[in-house]
């Protein structure tokens, strides 16, 4: 049977600022750190929710990254992604996007041992793509065994 480790919860409600349009540097919607201490065969199942509104089709890429340092776990850095999804917005539409993923035996920060910190990102093809002030959120739990 499973031991439960740690739940935590990241909710971002912004004031509608625009989602970056560089891939290399897409906007922050939120980051969490689930303590595992020193447990083995972790599992650990992700939830994300990303509110966007378009005038025009745009196409959204929304990613996931583990383990950036925590003094910087929102500077974006691509060799940390570990999901990456895209979903096409019609023309003039909101949308609210979920993904859920599971990360299976995932190694801790290097900065913060026993401890596992997780990054949602998202940015868009299309400048006009406003982040709704419904809450972004990303979830995660983490459990060994």
């Amino acid at each position: 049977m499973p031991t439960f480790l740690d739940l935590r919860i990241s909710q971002f409600a912004p004031a509608g600022p625009f989602l970056s349009t560089n891939p290399a540097a897409p906007t922050f919607l939120g980051g969490i750190g689930l303590i595992v201490g020193d447990a083995t065969n972790i599992r650990v199942d992700l939830n994300a929710t990303v509110n966007v509104a378009t005038d025009t089709a745009a196409t959204i890429t929304i990613l996931i990254a583990r383990n950036l340092p925590a003094a910087t776990i929102d500077t974006f850095n691509a060799a940390n992604v570990i999901y990456t999804t895209t979903q096409s917005i019609p023309l003039g539409q909101d949308e609210t996007i979920g993904v859920n993923i599971a990360d299976f035996q995932p190694t801790t920060s290097p900065t913060e041992p026993g401890q596992i910190n997780y990054s949602l990102f998202a940015y868009s093809s299309a400048g006009d793509t406003l982040i709704l002030d419904r809450i972004q959120t990303l979830n995660g739990i983490a459990a060994a065994g």
